[in-house]
């Protein structure tokens, strides 16, 4: 009877010495992911959060990533780019195509991108009516008036103003031609162009409409 007591308390003893043995193991390795979080964030790694951000460090041209409560990711992948890289830091930032003036306030350009589009708020036919640049390279479009695109009895190459609508990402110019506006879009890797003509189109309705191209 004796040496069943003293097997059972040693099977106690052993059962508590393991047990304190696993919780000290348990915590030291918690102490250790929870330092090594630490340092994952300090150098760029997913930190511990309350609720999900994004991980800047983990976008791309067309995708962003965000790490969870539960340590977890989630990477959004876009079908077009949404995010440019800037030229000094290379770092990606978000693509803007908001429309918005700069310099004197006479013209204006897409707010953010890895290139520039300019439009002018007031132009003039036979005036560069869009430039865009990327790195040393630049293309601009000057609207022209022919025989073609003016119906009969207007006078070639009337100098007249155009004063440009904008809305967001895209500005408007009326009466381009003759009952003819011409709007154009910000994208994120594209300018889009809409010739919209306003008037059921007659026998004098231009149908040909020129542009001098400025490289």
């Amino acid at each position: 009877m004796k040496e069943l007591k003293l097997l059972v308390r040693k099977g106690i003893s052993m059962v508590v010495i393991f047990t304190l043995l696993f919780t000290s193991f348990s915590l030291e390795v918690l102490a250790n992911l929870n330092a090594q979080a630490e340092d994952d964030s300090e150098f760029g790694g997913p930190p511990i959060l309350e609720e999900p951000i994004e991980w800047e460090d983990k976008r791309t041209e067309m995708s962003r990533t965000y790490i969870n409560t539960d340590g977890s990711l989630t990477t959004e992948i876009s079908q077009i780019p949404i995010h440019y890289q800037e030229e000094k830091t290379k770092k990606w930032k978000p693509i803007d195509n908001m429309l918005v003036l700069e310099g004197n306030g006479e013209q204006l350009t897409n707010k953010g991108n890895s290139f520039t589009a300019r439009f002018k708020k007031q132009n003039k036919i036979g005036a560069d009516l869009i430039e865009v640049i990327e790195g040393d390279a630049s293309i601009a479009l000057e609207p022209v008036q022919n025989e073609d695109n003016l119906p009969k009895g207007i006078m070639k190459e009337q100098k007249y103003t155009l004063t440009g609508k904008v809305q967001k990402n895209s500005i408007t110019y009326p009466n381009i031609y003759p009952n003819v506006d011409v709007k154009y879009y910000m994208g994120s890797n594209k300018v889009k162009e809409d010739i919209i003509i306003k008037e059921k189109p007659t026998a004098d309705t231009p149908i040909i409409y020129s542009y001098n191209l400025l490289l």
